[in-house]
């Protein structure tokens, strides 16, 4: 057996490889992509939670109501679409862990930035709560 080469598992499914399986995923989510005007069209955004590399983390609320949640923006001039559809498609993937933040649907698409709202940790993150030593 190689690896990578679907195999018949006993329930009848196949067995992808993991890079595979994601690229599916990814092409199947990039139909889904919402278009949007403004991230304020659907986000009252209150504050900046984090920045990084490659985007910023946004504290928001939904304007047709619910949890606030923690917007993350990555900038498109940076960040390219495959490259985006893959991080949302992990954080997807992911999110059914109860001990992870769930990444939430639908990824959207301005004419600035690529965006996708995850759970909000109103408490920070784990490496910001744990004590040096």
């Amino acid at each position: 057996m190689e690896i990578g080469d679907p195999e018949t598992l006993e329930d009848g499914d196949l067995e992808e490889d993991p890079a595979s399986a994601l690229q599916t995923l990814v092409d199947l989510t990039a139909g889904r992509v919402t278009p949007v005007r403004t991230l304020r069209s659907r986000y009252r955004l209150v504050r900046e939670l984090g920045a990084g590399t490659y985007g910023r983390v946004l504290l928001a609320r939904p304007r047709r109501g619910g949890p606030a949640v923690a917007l993350k923006l990555l900038p498109r001039a940076r960040a390219s679409r495959p490259a985006f559809l893959r991080e949302f498609c992990v954080g997807r993937c992911v999110s059914c862990h109860p001990g992870l933040l769930g990444a939430l649907a639908p990824p959207l698409q301005s004419p600035r930035h690529y965006a996708f709202a995850q759970e909000y940790a109103p408490c920070g993150d784990l490496s910001g709560m744990l004590e040096a030593g």
